[in-house]
């Protein structure tokens, strides 16, 4: 009897100490294990999460029944707002007066919360570009906004300017009139709106999970023990505090975006400025010449009047020109631009010409050419002469040198 008892008692402890390490593991490494493999679903990657499970040793399906027995909170969702609801079928309600106001009310606070990011992009004509930039800087600081970036290009044919500004947005509309006044013309003018309102919300709802799951992870490391544990949670929640950061950015960035608008103007200069040339200043009669303008400033389209001094005009832009007679011409040419601001710029004796082809012109040079050799002559034959008692003594030092070898040699050979 006593040994049938005793049997008893011992099937009854083995059965109890099997059923206890089913439900209760007895090392803490393997609560760390099923902590690590509950919160790996809605953080980790498929990837990560497997390969977490091989490292823990976790890929058996066995896990899951132990995992079942552990209750860990999950994140927190983003709240959603349950102000509109649809219904169907034939009952129909009629709102009363307190519930139109009271949805009036909620929907000029959603309105006022939107994150609009605002933009303008604005092409104009002043006077001065270096006096608009300055007159838009002082702007900008008055209303509490700042410069991005501000410069002042000049070439042969243009002078422009681009200055970039970041302004609150409440005075995005005063301080985009008060721009307008410094231009002479505004050639475009473009505004854009974008609302980020819904990527905020995006990025709200991801951080709260992503500090959630740093949270989680945090305790996960306390409790664990093994190297290798440690290891795969530090990983993971390096990863996760990159991401959290990444959010935080972007989240940042929205803000100031939509808080301070971005206007960017583009300058062009009034002020007409000119500068002619020609192909060549020196020619023949009847040869063509062509003639151009550079211009600075003024607002296009621009007239030309051209006045060549022989009593030819011109009004096209980069005309050509002949002239019948030889001598020196002044050129004259007239810009005027879109507003009536006209430049002039007068080149006195600017083109020299000389007669063209004829037998006359080829005796005259033939004459001439023989005359230049008479004065070459002469003067060779002035010099000479000038010369002459130096060259005198060369030769006769020379030939006495020459008669002296010749002696000794003679002597020598006696």
């Amino acid at each position: 009897m006593r040994k049938r008892w005793l049997v008893i008692i011992a099937m009854v402890v083995l059965i109890a100490a099997f059923i206890v390490y089913q439900c209760f593991p007895s090392s803490s490494g393997t609560i760390v294990d099923m902590m690590i493999a509950q919160n790996a679903g809605p953080y980790f990657s498929e990837n990560a999460r497997a390969e977490l499970e091989m490292n823990l040793g976790l890929d058996k399906p066995a896990y899951t029944r132990i995992f079942d027995n552990f209750a860990v909170p999950a994140p927190q969702s983003y709240p959603v707002s349950n102000y509109y609801s649809s219904s169907s079928g034939s009952n129909t309600s009629t709102a009363s007066p307190a519930t139109t106001l009271a949805t009036a009310t909620i929907t000029d606070n959603i309105a006022s919360q939107r994150m609009i990011v605002r933009t303008a992009n604005l092409t104009m004509v002043v006077n001065d570009i270096a006096v608009a930039i300055s007159q838009i800087t002082q702007l900008t600081n008055d209303n509490d906004g700042y410069v991005v970036s501000a410069n002042k290009t000049s070439t042969d044919k243009s002078i422009t300017g681009i200055v970039s500004i970041r302004v609150p947005a409440s005075q995005f509309d005063s301080i985009m009139n008060s721009i307008r006044t410094m231009a002479v013309k505004v050639t475009s003018d473009n505004i854009s709106a974008t609302d980020v309102s819904e990527e905020d919300s995006d990025l709200s709802a991801r951080l709260k999970n992503l500090e959630t799951a740093e949270t989680q992870l945090t305790e996960i490391m306390k409790k664990a023990e093994k190297v290798e544990d440690v290891v795969a949670v530090q990983r993971q929640l390096t990863a996760t505090r990159e991401e959290i950061e990444l959010t935080k950015g972007r989240m940042q960035y929205l803000e100031q975006t939509s808080a301070m608008s971005l206007i960017t103007v583009s300058l062009q200069q009034s002020t007409l400025t000119i500068n002619l040339y020609a192909g060549t200043r020196y020619a023949r009669t009847k040869d063509n010449i062509g003639f151009a303008v550079n211009i600075q400033g003024g607002i296009s389209p621009f007239s030309y009047e051209w006045d060549f001094g022989d009593g030819v005009t011109s009004i096209d832009m980069e005309p050509w020109h002949e002239y019948s007679g030889s001598g020196n011409y002044t050129v004259t040419v007239t810009i005027t631009d879109d507003k009536g601001n006209k430049a002039i710029e007068k080149r006195t004796n600017y083109i020299t010409i000389y007669p063209g082809w004829s037998p006359g012109d080829v005796l005259d040079g033939a004459w001439r050419g023989l005359l230049s050799f008479l004065r070459f002559l002469f003067a060779f034959l002035v010099w000479l002469l000038i010369f002459s008692p130096f060259v005198l003594a060369v030769i006769f030092v020379v030939l006495f040198i020459r008669r002296t070898l010749k002696r000794r040699k003679l002597k020598s050979s006696a």
